[in-house]
This record gives structure tokens, sequence and C-alpha cells, in this order.
């Protein structure tokens, strides 16, 4: 009968650590050591994980952010990178590694929350976890208003390169302390994982403003803007980011996160993705009826 040993916060055993990441490569096809070759795994990111013959077979990651509700910041735990070993899926190795992170957490942090598969609903339940639907926000362009034109003045806006070092520097600056991107909803302290999606996901897609000094995330596909993120150190305006990224043949825009109402006229309709459901356990936190958890905080 195999020996399961629990294990936790072990970034720094190179072994453990490699070991993590070939599992987390075969699961889900992301190699964590480029992030953490960086200096990019902070210690808001740890792994609770069970180990077999030195290697790690089974894990399930806690998370540590802010959620900002309003006027309210609420310390929050992330529950992410949940995975097993093929050869040893339904073996009760999961549900180990959670009554371990809710028996370290439920007592001490208001709201936990994870992202999960439409199968593991029952799995979630089973420990409390409610499920909850997310909203989608989306906006068809007052053209009057965004001032679209086929002039769009980009002159000061720049792609960033990670791996350029002035580049970087001002990545770090701006990600270290960011402000919420909304009044209404926001996750912050979250820079180990924007820096995460910006080394594995939208290299390609990082703006900088240096008259604002702001970093805007945003793709566009046909006629939509998806504005992922904006992350700046003072107040965000996004209809000020709007402005300047906008052009003719956008008509819509995505956002991934939880606008202001003050944008303009926002479209709201419950979620309507397939790729995960979202599962919240909290102690008296009082969510807003319409929001989204910003992509970017997504672990």
């Amino acid at each position: 009968m195999k020996e399961y040993t629990f294990i936790k916060d072990y970034k720094k055993n190179d072994e453990l650590r490699k070991s993590f990441s070939k599992l987390a490569t075969e699961t889900f096809g992301i190699d964590f050591e480029p992030w953490y070759k960086r200096g990019f795994w902070e210690e808001n990111y740890v792994c609770y994980s069970l180990v077999c013959d030195n290697e790690v077979v089974a894990n399930a990651s806690v998370n540590y952010l802010d959620v900002v509700v309003g006027q309210d910041t609420i310390k929050a735990v992330q529950i992410g990178t949940v995975m097993t070993h093929d050869s040893l899926r339904r073996k009760g190795l999961a549900r180990k590694l959670m009554e371990k992170i809710l028996d370290d957490h439920k007592e001490k942090y208001e709201l936990i929350y994870l992202f999960g598969d439409k199968d593991a609903l029952g799995f979630y339940s089973k420990f409390g976890f409610d499920n909850i639907k997310e909203t989608e926000f989306s906006m068809k362009l007052d053209e009057e208003k965004f001032k679209v034109s086929e002039n769009k003045n980009k002159h000061n806006m720049r792609k960033l390169n990670m791996d350029d070092k002035d580049d970087l520097n001002i990545i770090m600056r701006l990600t270290k302390d960011r402000k919420p991107v909304s009044k209404v909803f926001s996750v912050v302290n979250d820079k180990y994982l924007l820096l995460f999606y910006f080394l594995y996901v939208y290299r390609e897609h990082i703006y900088y403003f240096e008259e604002e000094d702001i970093i805007v995330v945003y793709t566009a596909n046909e006629d939509t803007l998806q504005l992922v993120d904006i992350i700046s150190q003072n107040e965000v305006n996004i209809e000020m980011v709007l402005n300047k990224i906008i052009d003719t043949n956008i008509k819509n825009v995505q956002f991934h996160f939880t606008p202001e109402d003050e944008i303009g006229k926002v479209i709201k309709r419950e979620s309507t993705q397939k790729e995960y459901e979202v599962f919240v356990m909290s102690r008296g936190v009082q969510l807003p009826k319409e929001f989204i958890f910003p992509k970017l905080s997504h672990a």
C-alpha cells in the first residue's frame, strides 16, 4: 500500500518544486519553473501537496488575496492548481488536501473561493461551498461619447516586453500596489497572479500609457474589444482608457472585470461561460448582486 506524506510551502526545495511543476505540466500544460525562476512566485502562493516516493502526486494551492467589495477590503483565500496524478485519481487525495486547507483557514478568513469544473459540483458542496453565478458585462459603444475615429492617436501607447529590463521595471512597479479596477468589486494584492498571466497568457497584449502611467491588457477580435484589466496606482478611469484604444472597427466592449455604471450603458446578464463554476464559502460576506471575479485574479 502506498504511503503519502503531506508537505506544504516547499518552493525552495528544488526537487519537490520541479516535481510539482512536472505534475502541473502534465495536468494543465503549464510549467511553473519560469514563473519561479523570474522571481514571480511570491509568499502569497502556497502549495499543499501529497508526496509519494519523493514525487508530488496531488496538490491544491492556497492564494492569499484581498477582495474589495465597495468600501470593504476582505482578506480572502482562493484555492487553485487542484490536481492529482492520473493513476491516483478517485482515491481521496484531493479530499485530504481540501480538508487540510479548510482546517487551516476557514476560521481565520471571511472568504474562501475557487474555480472548478462543473463535474466538481458535488465534490465541493460536501465541504460547504456554495455554487454562485457571475455576471457578464458588455457594452455597445456610443460613437460620440467614445470619439471613435480612423485617426485614433495611440502615440502615447506602447507594448511592454517582459524580457526588457526597463519594461519589466514598469510592470513590477505598477503591479506592486495597484488600485482596485472597480469600486464595486475587485481583487488586489494579486501581483504574483498578474505576473503569471503576463508571462504565460497575455505576453503580447500588455500596453503601457506613459502619460497616464497605466498598464492596459486587452485584445480585439472582429468588432469586439476584450478589456481584460487596467493596472494603475491611481483611480482607474475606464472611459479615458476606452477613448484611447478603440478604433473604427470596434462596436462592442466585453469586460473581464466588474465595471462601474458611470461609463455608459453596460449590459448585464448571468454568465453563460462553460469553462468553470465558482464556489464560495463565506462568513457573513455580502457579495454584490451582479459581479465577476477579475479574469487575471483566477488561480
